[in-house]
This record gives C-alpha cells, structure tokens and sequence, in this order.
C-alpha cells in the first residue's frame, strides 16, 4: 500500500495492524511537536498513540526528530495526529499500513538492566563564600577561584588555601589541574593587556606564567567547553553575547598538555552564533561540538581527523532543537535540550562506529524530558561519563540531577524543588573522583545568588 497523506486532527480508518507513519519537515523549517493519537469506537473518544522510530528506539508519545515511525494499531478504528508546537505549514506526515514490519536496526539496549543504589543522594552543600568552583581532581581535590584569585580545598570545602598569582587585572575564567601536576589557569586580560589568555604553572603549582592569548573577543563559560585527556585539551570559548558576525570564534586543540594551541574550528560569520559543549568521544576518537543559540544556529558537529574536515548533522536551520552539553557512553551519545519544544535528554546511538551526519540523523531520538515530570528546568549543566554511567546535572529554575546507565533509564538522584514555584537553583558543574564522591558547585539564586560545595556519595549501580 502507497502513502496517504495526513491532515492535522483529519481522523483516518484504519486497516491492518501496523502503522507506518512519515514525518518530514521542509527544508530550513523548525522542527514541530506533535503527536498521534487512536480512537477504538470510531472517532468518540481519544487516547494517545505511542510510537517507535522504525529504525530502532523506544516507544515515545511525542515526535520531535522528523523521521519513519511506527505503531501497533490492531486495537483501533481511527487514528489522527496533532500539532503542538508549529509554526505554519512546516511538516508533511504520510500513512501507509501493513501487516507486518522488518525493523531496519534494533537498537543496542543491553538485556540487563540497572538501577542506582541509593535511589536518592543525600548531599552535603556548604558555602563556599562566594568561590566559584572550577575542577574536581581524581582524589578529590578542589580548585575555585573568585576574580583574579585562585583557591584550593584538601578537605571538601571545609578550609580553602590561596594560591599565589601574578595576575593585575581581568578574571579567571577556568583552572584544570593537568596530569603532569602544572594548573592551566584561562581568563581574561589578566596581566592587563586585552584578551582570552592562557597561562601555566609548574608541576609545585607555583610561577604562572603567560603562555598565549587566544584572541581578544571571546569569554570562557564557568562550566561548558573546557575538556581535558591526559595531555589533550579541548577548548570551546564561550563568547560574551551579543556576539558579531565579524568577530572571530574558534574552537582551540593543544595535543601537549597547553603549551601549543592551534585553532581548529572557525565559527561561521552569524550574530551571536557560539559555542557550548565539546566532548572528545573515546570510543571512536570523534570529537563533537554544540552550538546555538535559536533556529539558525543550532547544531552539532563531528571531526574524525582532528578538526582537518568536519561534518554537521543538519544544514544549517533544520536542527530541530537547541543542544547543551553531552555525555559519552560506549553505545550511545547522550544531548542535553535547551528549547521550548523540550527540556531533558536525546539519545544518539552509534549502532556501527563513526556513521557519517546522514547515517546518524536516523538513529537519534528522545530519551527523557524533564519538564514532564514537573517544574520546568534547563538540561544545562556540565555532563560526566564515570564508569560507563552518564551524570546530567541541571540549573535554574529547577536543580535536579539525573543520571542513566545504557541512555534507555533515567533515574532522578536529586531533586532541589522548593514550594510554591519551585527552587531557582541547579548545579552547573560536577565531576565523579576515584574517592567515591560526586563533588559540584552548587549555586542558589534564592540566597541571592550564594555559591555552594555539593558533596555526594557515588550510588552503586546494581542489576534489576
């Protein structure tokens, strides 16, 4: 059977059992929402209609990602779809049905399952006197820093030491503690001259020295954008906004520990076009990139060789959504959403390694909203990978952090929500040490804007 095209709330009898359903958008369109729904007494009442990507994936009520769908009708006499969120004629959806179906790709899901143990985390937060945490070291060490100056914690917070810098001017921006014992310190005009400037300490953490200035635009975001592997750095400045069009963005790699960087990404000349999350995906030595913000900005992009040639996974204004930040796991990538169609998490699943953009954009699809479960909330934290489980942080208005083993179960640790309206609060950066800690910054805009130390235990991930 061919094709029939479908009208939004047009009730069309069914035949068969399956449902094969295509939902296209036109080119350079925004994605819509919507949903199908099924009648069983011939159109009096209505239920919602879940539906499966035909090429792998889990039943979902909602169609954000165009794509080829499909739904067990057997127990309906109608069935029609609704928009929710559209703006004029931007999506056609067609209609056939069938007998049977051959699923092009199942997705990966292992056939065990698991849950963390406790359901819910008990953090401690303390104060951290106004200290905006930066990094988290492997034996839980901690770095802040407040303007120019720099902090260390040996003790969770509960006493802070200063480091001494040379800096005259601007602020500091980011501090990682890099595997050789040096800190990489990045900010802004530091020693007084314009620009975002890198700079070095040696391995006792001592004589911070200039060792670049990347350009004289950008800023460093306090979470995004700034990832570290061994001697690998990846640096995705955060631009102050209004960004111009004229003004030079890049992504920066240095393969040695930062002392050479090279620019290996050159934003494309947009108003206010940037950057937000990097990942080097160590699965398949695939570096990704987040950009936005609105319709003709969004994307994600992938390099396979080092930033020499890179591919984007929509062109540019058909990105359904708005991405944050991502976590990596071995059979799966998880996005963070930012965008009034939805707030939570996508799942892309990498079903053969390194699929090129149009392999990929049929294997993406959504995994877990958390504004369906509440109070609203932005999926905008800094996302981690801690022995194959993925931590998904989140910020104003609602602090939550979720995590998921396999990008199939999702599982709410911690829920900062407080009545009538809810909590303007969240964590925004976080990291999992080797100690058995779970240790971010927490700041809640309801003590004007006090900054916190979260300290968790890491929850045991048992079999059900």
């Amino acid at each position: 059977m061919s094709y029939i095209k479908m009208h939004s709330g047009e009730m069309i009898e069914t035949s068969n059992r399956i449902a094969i359903l295509n939902v296209q958008t036109f080119p350079n369109q925004n994605s819509p929402i919507i949903h199908f729904e099924y009648s069983s007494d011939g159109g009096l009442t209505w239920n919602p209609m879940w539906v499966r990507p035909i090429y792998g994936g889990i039943p979902q009520e909602y169609i954000i990602i165009p794509g080829i769908f499909f739904a067990d009708i057997q127990h309906a006499t109608h069935i029609r779809f609704v928009k929710d969120f559209y703006k004029k004629q931007d999506l056609t959806v067609k209609l056939k049905f069938t007998a049977n179906i051959h699923l092009q790709y199942e997705g990966r899901r292992s056939t065990k399952r698991y849950a963390p143990m406790p359901a819910r985390l008990n953090p401690i937060i303390r104060s951290t006197a106004g200290k905006e945490i930066a990094h988290v070291t492997p034996d839980s060490i901690v770095y802040a820093y407040g303007g120019r100056n720099l902090y260390k914690s040996q003790d969770l917070g509960v006493t802070w030491d200063l480091i001494q810098t040379p800096f005259t001017d601007g602020n500091v921006t980011r501090i990682k503690k890099l595997s050789m014992g040096e800190l990489l310190v990045i900010g802004n005009n530091l020693d007084g001259k314009k620009g975002l400037q890198v700079w070095k300490s040696g391995k006792d953490e001592r004589n911070l020295r200039k060792v670049t200035t990347l350009d004289t635009f950008s800023d460093a975001n306090s979470f995004w954008g700034l990832e570290i592997y061994d001697d690998i750095i990846l640096f995705a400045p955060y631009i102050i906004q209004p960004r111009k069009a004229s003004q030079t963005l890049n992504v920066y790699l240095s393969r040695d520990g930062g002392e050479k960087w090279e620019a290996i990404f050159k934003a494309p000349t947009i108003d206010s076009w940037h950057f937000h999350g990097i990942k080097l995906d160590p699965f398949e030595s695939r570096i990704w990139v987040l950009c936005g913000d609105g319709p003709e900005k969004q994307n994600v992009w992938f390099t396979d060789n080092w930033g020499a040639d890179w591919e984007s996974l929509w062109s540019i204004g058909e990105s359904p959504v708005q991405f944050t930040d991502l976590a990596v796991l071995p059979n799966c990538l998880i996005f963070g959403i930012d965008d009034p169609k939805g707030l939570g998490y996508m799942r892309l699943d990498k079903p053969t390694p390194r699929l090129s953009a149009g392999a990929l954009k049929f294997h993406i699809h959504e995994a877990y909203f958390l504004d369906k479960i509440g109070v609203k909330v932005d999926a905008t934290g800094r996302f981690i990978t801690k022995d194959n489980v993925a931590y998904l942080p989140s910020e104003s208005p609602r602090g939550l952090l979720t995590a998921t083993k396999d990008g199939f179960d999702y599982y709410v640790l911690w829920d900062y929500t407080k009545e009538p309206g809810g909590a303007v609060a969240g964590i925004t950066y976080i990291e999992a040490t080797n100690t058995g800690k779970l240790i971010g910054y927490f700041k809640d805009k309801e003590r004007d804007g006090e900054t916190f130390i979260w300290i968790a235990d890491l929850p045991k991930w048992i079999e059900i």
